[in-house]
């Protein structure tokens, strides 16, 4: 059975830079890399242990198969928290940046 998927206000804030990023480049490819990241989030909340676990305790991260994005989240017996996303060839994120 799926878990139930929340998004924290700052993956909701990373879904909506990375689309506002990318549409002046190209509408298309904005609509696939948001498909993809959907994709992989309901993935997730079937496989909840997909992913490896990240250098920050109790997160843990999946990147998405067809483009660089990689989700960062949290499992819980009921619920997968989505808590941040953004391009893996940034550097990776403090604990802060999860918040």
């Amino acid at each position: 059975m799926a878990l139930r998927i929340a998004l924290s206000p700052r993956a909701l804030r990373d879904l909506r830079d990375i689309r506002t990023y990318l549409i002046v480049r190209s509408p298309r490819g904005a609509d696939r890399v948001r498909r993809e990241i959907n994709r992989t989030i309901d993935m997730l909340s079937e496989h909840p242990g997909a992913g490896h676990v990240s250098r920050i305790a109790g997160v843990r991260a999946i990147t998405t198969r067809r483009y660089p994005y990689v989700i960062y989240h949290e499992v819980t017996d009921q619920q997968l928290t989505i808590v941040h996303i953004r391009h893996g060839a940034r550097a990776s994120p403090t604990p802060d940046d999860l918040r």
